[in-house]
């Protein structure tokens, strides 16, 4: 050997006996070269290691693939793997190392060459750290998902999707006690229930050995090392799938309600202490459940002739908790608010009842003080967002100071309210228009002097020409005031319509020409009419009332300023809407479009009720749409509005020409004319 070989050789020989990670040289399937660092992760002596099979020091789950790429390596293919291995130990204990693994030649052929670093700490530390988190996660969706459950069998289900989900755990049973210790029910996950059903209403007494345990302690393990007198025959040992079994007690408040056994498998064959704090923590999620829920159950049962006095009750009768969650409902309920059935209910918040939740604040706030309410008027919402008047008297059930369960007995009172309303709108209307027709009446008198007398001085042809300009102003203001008059008795049916012949864009000019001047400085206006539009019928006036209506509520939609477009153009039967079912007429369509403020979706399918209104101007009467509403189906038309929320609102307008499908003019209306 050449004096430079042999200093190299010193040097690796040296390194291998001095570094910390291990070294091993296979070749025949048997290890030739091992250096201590193998020896301390192994625990096996050098003399020990040489010659022994390599995939011999790997745990049982790892030895496959081991064995596969060692034999690869020792037939010379260039096979090179970095993975996380097992180690076996001698002792039996088990280490995580990171193993790389390599082809080299030793004496002319080929040998495997591995190199393993101790990662075992840094491996079971995030281990533990994931085991944790899967715990702390378990905790955190129970807790979401327990908080609505209504009977054990839902409980129990959502108790065993989450626990199965821990990839440690295989197995595990939870039985649950009555107040007399008999088993009322239980679950289980990767056991058989067949083995469990025959405890299902016997006293815990009969249960496994290892569950007695629980009488007098709070937790115990059992492991496959640690096996207990008790453990001999019992059905749980035999069926053990895991590394060891935590058993628990399950109690709230002093209350024993049950026993729970989970089965792990892993490698430390312990949980870590703040595994134990986390696992008790799901348990008392579960107990306060479960408590919770037989506190329910025994109030139910205490009420169940109450429940046949509710349902046959002419009155809407509910059970609620101040939390906002239905307990139960009778038929006279689903009734009053359009539900179909009173699971339907159950499963609605009793917040989505009320149009502001102040007001339930401030109902639950009053039955705390008062323990009783009595004939409250009360404004609710159906299913479908309608207001609901009732008249309630409500009855709070309290344990010590706290308000448990809120009775509610609530008497429709919506036909009266809205009848009353009616009443009273009717009435104001009656005065508004009888003192709207005297008032027009009024100034039409004081107008036709006015008109009469500068029509007669125009007509002097030695009037001065500065003068007669005046006049004419004069005259035409006149004029203008009194269509507007007449537009005012119209609407207080003073004056009865007149339809005939009407171009709709002298209609539409002429509204412009007169409301032009009322249109605020950041308010801009598009006027776009299509040619050749044909005549209509109409009553000039009302039409014009319509125009009123609409472009006065585009421009208070714009308190801060906008765009209004307004268009008129001829529509044909086959363009018509879908709302529309004509195939006989044409039609003219106005639309008045703004970029304002728009209508809420809930308030959209109202907005052509008498009397309904968004405005907060208490005298605003809600007739504006109604209005013209009512004057565009007297003249065989539609109206069609469509609005988004802070977008705007788009109002079409359709009326019938008097050209039918075929563009022939309708004889009878031009003989009428």
């Amino acid at each position: 050997m050449s004096v430079e070989r042999q200093e190299f050789f010193y040097i690796f020989t040296d390194l291998a006996n001095k570094t910390t990670v291990a070294i091993l040289i296979y070749q025949d399937n048997k290890i030739i070269f091992a250096n201590p660092a193998t020896s301390q992760i192994t625990g096996y002596k050098n003399d020990e290691l040489i010659g022994m099979n390599f995939w011999e020091l790997v745990d049982d789950n790892f030895k496959e693939v081991v064995k596969k790429r060692g034999l690869e390596r020792q037939r010379g293919l260039d096979s090179h793997h970095k993975y996380n291995v097992l180690v076996k130990r001698k002792d039996g204990k088990k280490r995580w190392v990171l193993l790389e693994g390599r082809t080299t030649i030793y004496r002319g052929r080929p040998a495997g060459l591995v190199t393993a670093i101790d990662i075992h700490e840094e491996k079971v530390s995030k281990q533990h750290l994931e085991q944790q988190a899967i715990l702390l996660s378990i905790l955190n969706k129970l807790d979401n998902k327990l908080k609505n459950v209504l009977t054990e069998e839902q409980l129990l289900n959502i108790v065993k999707k989450s626990i199965a989900k821990h990839p440690d755990i295989t197995c595990f049973t939870f039985f649950l006690f009555d107040d007399n210790k008999n088993i009322t029910n239980f679950t289980s996950y990767n056991l058989k229930k067949s083995l469990f059903n025959k405890y299902i209403n016997k006293s815990y007494e009969e249960l496994p050995g290892c569950f007695q345990q629980l009488k007098a302690k709070k937790t115990l393990v059992v492991s496959k090392g640690k096996l207990y007198s008790f453990c001999k025959g019992c059905i749980l040992s035999k069926r053990n799938r895991g590394d060891f079994v935590v058993l628990k007690r399950l109690e709230y408040k002093e209350n024993l309600l049950g026993f729970i056994s989970i089965t792990f498998q892993r490698e430390h064959k312990t949980l870590e202490k703040f595994e134990h704090i986390l696992l008790n923590e799901i348990l008392n999620t579960i107990a306060k459940t479960i408590f919770e829920l037989n506190q329910n159950l025994a109030l139910n049962k205490l009420e169940e002739n109450f429940k046949t006095f509710l349902e046959n009750n002419i009155a809407a009768i509910a059970i609620t908790t101040p939390q906002g969650s239905f307990i139960d409902c009778n038929q006279a309920f689903l009734n009053l608010f359009n539900y179909s059935s009173k699971e339907e209910v159950l499963k609605t918040p009793a917040s989505s009842f009320y149009k502001d939740n102040k007001q339930r604040k401030y109902f639950i706030k009053l039955l705390k003080n008062k323990k009783v309410v009595k004939n409250i008027e009360m404004t609710y919402l159906d299913k479908n967002g309608n207001e609901v008047f009732v008249l309630e008297n409500a009855v709070g059930k309290f344990e010590g100071d706290e308000l448990k369960y809120i009775y509610s007995f609530l008497y429709d009172i919506t036909f009266h309210r809205k009848i009353a309303n009616h009443l009273i709108n009717t009435e104001k209307l009656a005065s508004i228009n009888a003192l709207t027709g005297n008032i027009a009446h009024e100034i039409n008198n004081l107008l036709t002097p006015i008109a009469t007398l500068s029509s007669h001085l125009l007509s002097d042809k030695d009037v001065n020409p500065k003068v007669k300009n005046i006049l004419k102003l004069i005259s035409d203001s006149a004029f203008k005031a009194s269509n507007i008059i007449n537009r005012v008795l119209e609407f207080s049916m003073v004056e009865k319509s007149a339809k005939k012949l009407v171009s709709p864009e002298k209609l539409l000019n002429d509204f412009i020409e007169i409301y032009k001047d009322n249109i605020p400085k950041n308010i801009s206006l598009q006027i776009h009419c299509d040619s050749d539009i044909p005549a209509i019928e109409a009553d000039y006036n009302q039409i014009f009332q319509v125009f009123r209506n609409i472009f006065t509520n585009s421009i208070e939609a714009l308190p801060n300023g906008g765009n209004i477009k307004i268009t008129l153009k001829k529509v044909s039967p086959e363009t018509l809407p879908t709302e529309i079912q004509d195939f006989e007429r044409n039609y003219i369509e106005f639309t008045f479009k703004d970029n304002g403020l728009g209508i809420k979706k809930e308030h959209l399918s109202k907005v052509f009720e008498p009397f309904y209104t968004t405005k907060q101007d208490k005298e605003s009467l809600g007739l504006g749409l109604y209005s013209a509403y009512s004057i565009i189906k007297q003249h065989n038309g539609h109206i069609i509005i469509d609005s988004e929320e802070n977008k705007g609102t788009e109002v079409k307008i359709y009326l019938p020409t008097i050209l039918d499908a075929f563009n022939t003019t309708n004889e009878e209306h031009l003989k009428k004319q």
